[in-house]
């Protein structure tokens, strides 16, 4: 439990990293949202219909969205902040906040991945060794994810001693940290996968050197995506040592996007 609210100097008490967690989140998911519609536009156009990886694209947006408003709304009790210069009942909200918006972060990015399987298996007609391996991969990587947020919220007992509105026992943090650790790295692998099986796939085939480029480079975003989680998974240890957690909620909140 935190101690109580603390006057201290001024440039403490006025130190506020939530404006810059708002604003990050809020672009990368404006591009993101711009992506989704320009893609649905353009199916629509092309097809005149929408395949369930379509459908899975909007959702993870749809979850985005959320995770901005949790996000934002944990960011109005104090997430940002020194915990030590929150009213207890603001910092509690500002936790239970945070760690809810977890939920809707963590799937927004495992739901485009099955996506991505949905739509190679449609477009590449892989065999079936492939196809059972993207399956299998998918399922695996998802059951992780979930896990994650399980283990979560069932980190301490009883669960409200994790946004300090109960006296109880919590697990290790290099427990959550190494498992998140774990989920990120799985992550980034299976983004390298799906982003050279069509290239793989695409350098058998009889067509010009310069269509090929083309087509592997729209389907190859994956490794853009494996790169930044590469880069985000470096950040996550640094979590085993947070003790100012809403303060502390930007490395949080930004390894999740």
């Amino acid at each position: 439990m935190f101690g109580a609210v603390e006057s201290g100097p001024s440039s403490y008490q006025a130190e506020n990293r939530g404006p810059t967690i708002i604003a990050v989140i809020a672009s990368t998911t404006a591009v993101a949202v711009l992506f989704i519609a320009a893609r649905m536009y353009s199916r629509h156009l092309a097809a005149r219909r929408f395949w369930i990886d379509d459908y899975l694209i909007v959702l993870s947006g749809l979850l985005s969205i959320a995770y901005i408003a949790l996000t934002a709304a944990a960011v109005h009790f104090g997430a940002g902040r020194h915990a030590t210069t929150l009213e207890p009942a603001d910092r509690n909200k500002s936790i239970l906040l945070i760690n809810i918006a977890f939920v809707p972060g963590v799937l927004c990015f495992v739901i485009p991945k099955f996506a991505v399987v949905i739509l190679l298996s449609r477009i590449l007609n892989p065999g079936r060794t492939h196809r059972r391996i993207m399956w299998v991969v998918s399922v695996i990587y998802g059951a992780l994810a979930v896990g994650l947020l399980v283990v979560n919220f069932t980190q301490c007992s009883p669960p409200a001693a994790l946004w300090g509105e109960a006296e109880g026992k919590c697990l290790d943090r290099r427990v959550i940290v190494n498992y998140a650790l774990a989920v990120g790295i799985s992550s980034a692998v299976f983004d390298f996968y799906l982003a050279s099986y069509p290239t793989w796939v695409l350098s058998g085939l009889m067509m010009y050197w310069r269509r090929k480029v083309a087509l592997s480079s729209s389907l190859g975003f994956g490794y853009c995506a494996g790169a930044i989680t590469i880069y985000k998974c470096t950040w996550v240890p640094t979590l085993k040592h947070v003790d100012d957690f809403t303060y502390a909620a930007d490395n949080v909140v930004l390894w999740t996007m």
